[in-house]
């Protein structure tokens, strides 16, 4: 008998709890934990693991954000000449660029796809517009290599 059959082959929660093996009943138990601390938000456990990145974060990357904000800037720069492209807002602060794909044949969803399959990943914020995060692994050569992917994305055949 199986922990699955234990429902099944008694008529009340009573009996069921009076038969269970010492190894079922920590099974039992074990399964009843995790569901109500899943129920309750417990599978929150993670949090710690973000609050070890934000710390290494403030601790050692702080300084370095102004690399991050410059080849934002850089990358604006090289995509606010491709046709097909208008960078929002027109200045960039941060380590983010936001653009707007301005072609009706090419869906956001398509153009993510083509630009994934050149080796360069972004997301999309809201409908038409992709929002690109320059971090500590990207280099100059990585934001000149992604100008150059989506322009080549952009003056591809439609499909």
């Amino acid at each position: 008998m199986t922990f699955r059959d234990l429902p099944r082959a008694f008529e009340s929660t009573s009996e069921m709890s009076a038969t269970i093996t010492p190894s079922e009943r920590s099974l039992f138990t074990r399964r009843m934990h995790e569901f109500y601390r899943k129920l309750l938000g417990g599978g929150r456990r993670q949090a710690g693991f973000m609050a070890s990145a934000g710390i290494v974060a403030l601790q050692t990357m702080v300084d370095r954000l102004i690399e991050d904000h410059r080849r934002a800037q850089l990358l604006a720069e090289r995509i606010r000449a491709i046709p097909g492209i208008r960078v929002e807002p027109p200045v960039i602060e941060t380590n983010m660029v936001f653009f707007r794909l301005e072609r009706d044949d090419l869906s956001a969803a398509d153009f993510l796809a083509a630009l994934s399959h050149r080796g360069v990943r972004m997301g999309t914020l809201r409908d038409g517009v992709v929002r690109a995060v320059l971090h500590y692994l990207v280099s100059d050569d990585n934001v000149d290599a992604t100008a150059v992917a989506i322009r080549s994305v952009l003056q591809a055949e439609p499909q």
